[in-house]
């Protein structure tokens, strides 16, 4: 018979995965359809079993200068997870790389807020912005952010040397 594994709901931090469709043969072979020929016939390969993996979900955080192309390093950038999706959800499991090595001054912790007289712990995780390249951050669970810029790029004295972007929500 003709089967579609399909997957409604994607774990926390990974992209869904594609349908896949597939044939039990009378034989008990299976085989997965693999794209279609010239004529739009279906093409189908022989497999053992029948997989479905799901990809992490990666977003890149580029730090630059206005009107600039260049990455803009030494700034310290938090990405606060204001409210998952998921009450279980944490950023124990997120990678943040940069150049394919782990981020320079990469760390989760908890933040502490008081709103309202009621305290109020958010996790987060802060890497370092560097000249070479952009932050690919990976597995970040479904929930609503804010992308802060905790400190300015130094000068060589040590001094601020730029302004301080304005946050940015994202989901």
């Amino acid at each position: 018979g003709e089967y579609a594994l399909t997957e409604y709901t994607a774990p926390n931090g990974y992209l869904k995965a594609e349908t896949i469709e597939f044939v039990v043969l009378p034989d008990g072979k299976v085989q997965v359809a693999n794209g279609t020929d010239d004529n739009g016939n279906t093409i189908y390969n022989y497999v053992e079993k029948v997989v479905m993996e799901d990809a992490p979900s990666e977003i890149h955080i580029s730090k630059k200068e206005i009107a600039k192309s260049e990455e803009l390093p030494g700034a310290i950038l938090r990405i606060v997870l204001e409210k998952a999706d998921n009450s279980s959800a944490d950023l124990s499991g997120v990678k943040v790389t940069q150049n394919g090595a782990d981020a320079k001054g990469f760390k989760a912790s908890i933040l502490e807020e008081e709103i309202e007289g009621e305290k109020i712990a958010k996790s987060y995780i802060e890497f370092e912005s560097i000249a070479e390249s952009d932050a690919v951050i990976s597995k970040l669970p479904d929930g609503k952010y804010t992308l802060v810029e905790f400190q300015t790029p130094k000068d060589v004295n040590g001094n601020d040397s730029h302004l301080k972007a304005e946050s940015i929500g994202f989901t």
